[in-house]
């Protein structure tokens, strides 16, 4: 079960990770 549950953490962690570069990357190209 704890396991589980790092996975679903590490999971989430990418997903915002992949978020943030995204909206970096838009306010690089913005400027």
């Amino acid at each position: 079960m704890e396991f589980a549950l790092k996975l679903v953490e590490v999971f989430l962690g990418k997903k915002k990770m992949e978020q943030v570069k995204a909206q970096t990357l838009a306010i690089c190209k913005g400027d």
